[in-house]
């Protein structure tokens, strides 16, 4: 996955890279990025964020995720329709370890955090 330092950089990536990639209107604050597949590049959202959105526009958790569902996942435009990741909100980063004794070799796995996500500034 891209990530970006603004909305704005991203906008820019696509106009550029793939100006037929789909955004969501008004839910900025819940784009996390790009991820490229077969056919180009697709935003990626936090799904939460959006429902979060939602009730806080005055809808109830039930219809939230009723519109979410049908006005918005299935709203699909094509092969660059937006893809949404579930879970992220409140997510907190694991940087520490745990050594397992009984296979040494395990501790060498290096953990997959943020920081393997590429920055483009």
């Amino acid at each position: 996955m891209i990530t970006f330092k603004s909305v704005n950089k991203i906008v820019e990536f696509l106009n550029d890279q793939s100006p037929d990639t789909f955004m969501i209107d008004g839910y900025e604050g819940a784009l996390l990025g790009v991820v490229e597949n077969f056919h180009g590049y697709v935003c990626v959202y936090d799904k939460e964020k959006i429902l979060r959105s939602l009730r806080n526009d005055g809808l109830s958790h039930d219809e939230a995720e009723e519109y979410f569902d049908f006005n918005i996942r299935g709203a699909y435009m094509g092969e660059l329709s937006p893809t949404y990741i579930i879970g992220m909100t409140g997510m907190k980063r694991n940087t520490k370890r745990k050594k397992n004794k009984e296979n040494p070799k395990k501790n060498q796995v290096a953990n997959v955090s943020r920081n393997r996500l590429t920055t483009v500034e």
